[in-house]
C-alpha cells in the first residue's frame, strides 16, 4: 500500500497562550470551556484513566490545525464535507473546526465516550445543527456500524477510487486537483497514548487497500494527533513492518513545546508508564491521503502479512539468507527475484539487508511469493499484522 501524505504545517515554535475561548463568527454563539488552568477540576481527576487521553490545551493552535486539515477544497457537489472527530476531548479543536463554513463543514460528527468530555461536547449540539454528538468509542468497529443505522451517513455519497492520475506516486501533482477526487467526508483523531491507540491506527492503514470501513466512502483524508513514537513507527524511523505497509512521505512538525499546547501536563512520577508513553513527549499532527494505486492487493494481505513477520523477524539479515524462513525451499525463491531470467531492472539485491528494502522491493518479493507453487498454505499466524478480528469490539 501506498499512502502520500500531504501536510502544510509550520513547527510551533513558541509559547502561545493557554486561553480557551471561542472565534470567528461561525463559532462564536458556543459556550466557552473553563480556562485550562481549570481542567482538572471539570475533567476526569483520574490520573489512570487521564494518562492514555492527550488534548489539545491551546485555542490558537486548535485553529490553525483546523486550518491545516481542511484545506479549502469544495467537494464535487459544491457542498461542504461530513467530518469525524475521535476522542475528541473537551473539544478544543471541535470549536475550530466549526469556524469553517457550512460550505466547507456541512456536518461534524463527534465521538466521545469518556462522562466528563461528552457532557460538555453534547452541549454544543443546542448551538449549532452541525453537530452531532455521539457517546461512543472511536476505536471499536461496531462504533461506526451505529452510525450507519443512525442515517446521519446517509448522505455521504460514494466516490469511485479512480482519478485524473495514473500514478499518485509523483508528487509533482497538483494538490487541488488531487483532492477534488476524494470522499466527501474526513476523519480526524486524537490518537490515545497506548498500545491500543497505535493498533488503532495499524487497522485504519490495512483497511485502505481493502476500500472497507470509511474507505468504502471514497479517498478519505485521515487526520492524526499522535505521539511523535508513533509517527516514527509510521514514518519508518527506524524502518518495521509497520512503515512497509504505510509507507508515507511527510512534512509535518513537532507541536512542542508540550505544555503550550496539550493536556493534561507532565507528571512522571505519577504514572507507571515507560517513558514514550508519559505525558509530555512530543507530539506530531499529519494528513494522510490514500492513493488511487494499492501495491498491496485486497487479496494479497495475507501474504503481505506473512512475508513481512517472517522476513523482519531477521530484520539485519541480507535477503538471500534471509528467504529460507518463508517456508522450507524458501532459498529456490533466489533466482526468481535475482537471476539471470529476471529483467535486470527488476532485480533484487540480495545482499540488501532486511531493514533497508524498499516498499517496491517487497512488492516484488510478496509477488514471486504468490507465484511460488511450494508456498506454504496455512499462513494464518497467532497475532497478525493484519488481522482480520475486530478490534475491541
Amino acid at each position: 500500500m501506498h499512502v502520500c501524505i500531504r501536510t502544510r504545517y509550520q513547527l510551533l515554535s513558541h509559547m502561545l497562550p493557554l486561553y480557551v475561548r471561542c472565534y470567528g463568527s461561525s463559532s462564536s454563539a458556543l459556550p466557552s470551556l473553563p480556562h485550562v488552568s481549570q481542567w482538572i477540576k471539570f475533567f476526569d481527576k483520574s490520573p489512570r484513566s487521564r494518562r492514555h487521553r492527550i488534548c489539545l490545551a491551546n485555542t490558537t493552535s486548535a485553529t490553525f490545525l483546523a486550518k491545516s486539515f481542511l484545506e479549502p477544497v469544495s467537494t464535487s457537489d459544491g457542498k461542504g464535507r461530513v467530518v469525524i472527530e475521535a476522542y475528541a476531548g473537551p473539544g478544543l479543536l471541535s470549536r475550530a473546526l466549526l469556524r469553517w463554513p457550512s460550505s466547507t463543514i456541512r456536518k461534524l460528527i463527534i465521538l466521545e465516550e469518556q462522562p466528563d468530555y461528552y457532557a460538555h461536547l453534547k452541549n454544543l449540539e443546542s448551538f449549532d445543527p452541525r453537530i452531532k454528538v455521539f457517546k461512543l468509542d472511536g476505536s471499536h468497529w461496531d462504533t461506526y456500524a451505529e452510525l450507519e443505522h443512525s442515517q446521519i451517513l446517509d448522505d455521504v455519497r460514494t466516490h469511485d477510487w479512480k482519478g485524473k492520475y495514473d500514478d499518485y506516486r509523483d508528487v509533482s501533482y497538483n494538490l487541488n486537483l488531487l483532492l477534488s477526487d476524494e470522499a466527501d467526508i474526513e476523519f480526524i483523531c486524537h490518537v490515545p497514548h497506548s498500545p491500543l491507540g497505535d493498533q488503532f491506527v495499524t487497522q485504519l492503514f490495512r483497511s485502505i487497500p481493502e476500500h472497507s470501513w470509511l474507505f468504502k466512502y471514497g479517498r478519505m483524508r485521515m487526520h492524526f494527533i499522535m505521539a511523535q513514537s508513533l509517527y516514527s513507527r509510521i514514518s519508518g524511523t527506524p524502518p518495521c513492518k509497520v512503515s512497509v505497509v504505510a509507507e508515507a512521505t511527510c512534512s509535518s512538525h513537532p507541536l512542542a513545546p508540550y505544555d503550550a499546547h496539550f493536556w493534561p501536563p507532565p507528571a512522571p512520577n505519577m504514572y507507571k508508564l515507560p517513558e514514550s508513553r508519559k505525558p509530555g513527549q512530543p507530539m506530531v499532527a499529519a494528513s494522510f491521503v490514500p492513493l488511487v494505486d494499492q501495491l498491496i492487493h485486497p487479496m494479497m494481505l495475507d501474504k503481505w502479512d506473512y512475508c513481512l513477520r517472517r522476513l523482519f523477524v531477521t530484520k539485519a539479515s541480507q535477503l538471500g539468507k534471509a528467504l529460507p524462513a518463508l517456508g522450507a525451499g524458501g532459498s529456490n525463491l533466489y533466482p526468481l527475484l535475482a537471476g539471470p531470467d529476471v529483467p535486470r531492472e527488476e532485480r533484487l539485491n540480495m545482499e540488501t539487508r532486511i531493514k533497508d528494502l524498499t516498499v517496491s522491493d517487497w512488492a516484488k518479493i510478496v509477488r514471486v511469493f504468490h507465484e511460488w507453487p511450494f508456498a506454504p498454505e496455512n499462513l494464518k499466524l497467532q497475532t497478525a499484522l493484519f488481522g482480520r478480528d475486530r478490534f475491541r469490539s
